[in-house]
Formats: structure tokens, sequence, C-alpha cells
């Protein structure tokens, strides 16, 4: 979700590219975190009823649809730049340091307050586990590999990548889709890989794009249908509950796999649409766009997420009084608000970890000496032994530190009554 930099060496002419971001896919990073935490507000606060009638389940449903398609346009998205530009160490520590610093002070101060465990507490030391954040998870994986994709898009040739993509396109995508099952690439991360090869893939050979005009009306049209089919299994379930629950497995697929093939129809189809569009510069949006991964992280700190839900916005307490599109009206007024918040609480930690890490001297010449050895391709570059030693060093001592400390509670955890 972090918007990429586009200031950046390109891979053939050591120029820098896109000297000043048109905002139309800018705009699109706004929309696609809007439709996350709208999926958040609906799905996990227990307001949608499957009792519900035809009207409001189709509400619901709309805002329960486009969560794992906003991942994938995500990925989409940083992959068209990322595929043509060199390996930048910043973008990784960025989003660790956004994952950090919203995880550490507020999972530490639950933690004093008696309401998180201690080994809940390593959530907050290690916060890149599985769990509510696994999206940041495999994004920075994605970023620490980006230098093997890059090489494969850019050293292999068209007719072997074209057969590569190919193979993982019908294991990863068509089988799953056909068989309702996960497949052979089950992780999302897979479905990440996928993602950024075929981005890399279409904008190095693809000359002519889909008009914004037909994206637009393949997206409607699609997404539409599958809304539609899973609100009309939900309502008329106990009267075809055979075909019903087929079609909502078939819908459910699509909506938490991003591999699925509607998934991807959708992604590509409503990021050709914004990329079609003239929306010039634009500084406001791109403000609001570069908060998008803070926004995703700080509503969905692991344990936190819960008591934000139900003591801050009492989720559960209005579920239960509310009825009929009153539910519908507060779900979208969850949903500005946890935005608005993150956007101003973004803009502040950001400025916070610019102060603090990211524009010293120390922090710049570490991440660019790691660069320059990533990015040499004659082999002349050699890495610092203290360099090396130092981060060995660190990290052990951060690890092993943070396993002592959590030692009793890891095997109380793993071993039970044993300890």
């Amino acid at each position: 979700m972090p918007r990429v930099d586009y200031k950046n060496k390109d891979r053939t002419g050591g120029k820098e590219v896109g000297k000043e971001r048109s905002s139309n896919l800018e705009l699109l990073r706004v929309l696609c975190i809007l439709f996350i935490v709208a999926d958040h507000a609906t799905g996990q606060t227990g307001i949608f009823r499957t009792t519900d009638g035809l009207g409001l389940t189709f509400c619901y449903t709309t805002l329960l649809s486009l969560s794992k398609v906003a991942c994938s346009v995500f990925v989409i998205i940083s992959s068209w730049f990322l595929s043509q530009m060199e390996f930048r160490l910043k973008k990784v520590l960025h989003v660790w340091l956004t994952v950090f610093m919203y995880t550490m002070p507020v999972l530490v101060f639950l933690h004093y307050k008696g309401l998180v465990s201690k080994w809940d507490l390593r959530l907050a030391f290690f916060p890149m586990e599985e769990g509510p954040l696994w999206f940041a998870n495999h994004y920075m994986a994605l970023l620490l590999i980006m230098p093997l994709l890059n090489t494969v898009l850019h050293k292999t040739t068209k007719n072997v990548l074209a057969y590569f993509l190919g193979f993982m396109f019908i294991l990863s995508s068509v089988y799953p889709t056909l068989t309702l099952s996960s497949g052979f690439f089950g992780s999302e991360f897979w479905a990440m890989i996928l993602l950024y090869l075929l981005t890399g893939y279409i904008r190095k050979y693809k000359d002519a794009l889909p008009s914004s005009k037909k994206s637009f009306l393949v997206f409607g049209l699609v997404w539409f249908l599958l809304v539609v089919a899973r609100t009309l299994s939900t309502v008329y379930f106990e009267k075809a509950p055979y075909v019903c629950r087929h079609i909502q497995t078939f819908c459910e697929i699509f909506r938490i796999r991003m591999q699925s093939i509607p998934n991807l129809v959708l992604a590509y189809s409503l990021f050709f649409g914004f990329k079609g569009l003239n929306i010039k510069h634009s500084k406001f949006i791109n403000t609001l766009a570069s908060t998008t991964l803070g926004v995703y992280v700080y509503h969905q700190i692991p344990i936190f997420f819960g008591l934000v839900w139900t003591k801050i916005y009492r989720a559960d307490h209005y579920s239960q009084t509310l009825e009929g599109y009153k539910r519908i009206v507060y779900v979208l007024c969850v949903v500005f608000l946890v935005w608005i918040i993150g956007v101003i609480l973004e803009l502040i930690r950001n400025k916070v970890s610019f102060f603090l890490i990211e524009s010293r001297d120390f922090y710049n010449n570490y991440c660019n000496k790691i660069d320059a050895f990533v990015n040499d391709t004659t082999g002349e570059v050699k890495l610092d032994r203290k360099l090396i030693i130092g981060t060995v060093i660190v990290i052990s001592i951060y690890m092993v530190a943070t396993y002592l400390y959590f030692r009793e509670a890891t095997l109380h955890n793993v071993f039970g009554s044993f300890f």
C-alpha cells in the first residue's frame, strides 16, 4: 500500500522518471483503502445479519466485496512502477517502520493496562506475523525479492516469460477458480508474485492498453453480477440450499482470493480504467494517497482492532439497537471516521519517522550501501565487512533479547501445562 516514489532511476538510462506524480492512480489508492476499511467495518463488527432483506443484504454485500480486489490493485500499481526501477532498501524499511511505530506503542500500552498477555505482546516486537497485518508482511517480502523478479522480467525472453506466467496462471488462478479451492499456490504471497510479473510483462510488451471506458464497463458489469449473485444466494438460501451454497462458495473464493479469475478481472479493469484518466498532479490527492499504508495498519493492529470496533465505535451495541438502513448509515460513518483519523495519524507519524530516523545520515548511508550492492550488475561492488558484521550483531541481539523476554510466555503457550 505504500505509495511509490516515482523519483527513481529507471533500468535503462539512469534518468529520473516521473518527477511529478499524476493523481489518477493516487486517487485509485485512496478509493482502495476505503474499500478495505468498508470490508473490515462490515465483516469484523458483526453488523451484517444474514436475515436482512434483499435491499440491506445487497448493501452489505457491496461493502464486503472489494477488499481483496483493492489489495490486488495496490500490488498492480506498485508493480507497474517498481518493475522498471532499481531496488531501494528504504522502501522495505518504510513498511517496517510504519507497522512497528503503530504496533509497538499500542500493544505496550495495552499490556501495561493488563488487556493483553506477555505472549500477545510479542506482536509488537515481531509485528509482521500472519494475521490482520498480512498484507504488510507479504508486501515487504515482495519488495525484498524485487531484484530477483525484475531480473526475471528483464533478462528472460518474452516467450519463456509468457510460458512461465501461463503456467503460474493456470495453477494459481484457473484451477482454484474452477475447483473452488486454494489451488497449488494458496498463499497470497504467490498471488502477489503473479501480479508483479504479469503487470511487469504487460508494461514491457503491451503497447496498447484497454481504454478507460471499456475497463470501467467491464469492472461495473462483473462487479454487479457477482454482488447480485451473492445477494440472491444469501436471501434465498433456504429455498435452494444446494445451488445457493455453490454460488456462495464461488463468490467467497472471489472475495478472499487475490489470484481468483474474477478478482484479477476486476483489479486490472479498475487499474486500466484509472490509468487512462487524465487527472493532473494534485498535491491534496497525492498527500491522501501517501497515508494508505498507515490507515491500513492503524485500524488493523493485532488484538487492538477488535477493541477499536467494540469499545470506540461500539459496534456490538449498535448492531443490536439500530435497525434497517440506519445500520448502513452507521457503517458508512465508521468508514469515514476510521479513514480520516488514520490519515491524520499517518501524517503525524510520517513526520516523526522522518525526523527521528529517515532523515538521518547513518540511515541513508546504510541504505545507499545496500542499494549499490544489490543493484550492481558488474560484481565489483563489495559490502563493507564492518557493515555486514554490525547488521548481523544488531539483528541477533534484538532477536535473542526478545526471545529471552518472552521465553516463559512462549514455552507456556506452546507446551501448556507442562510449564
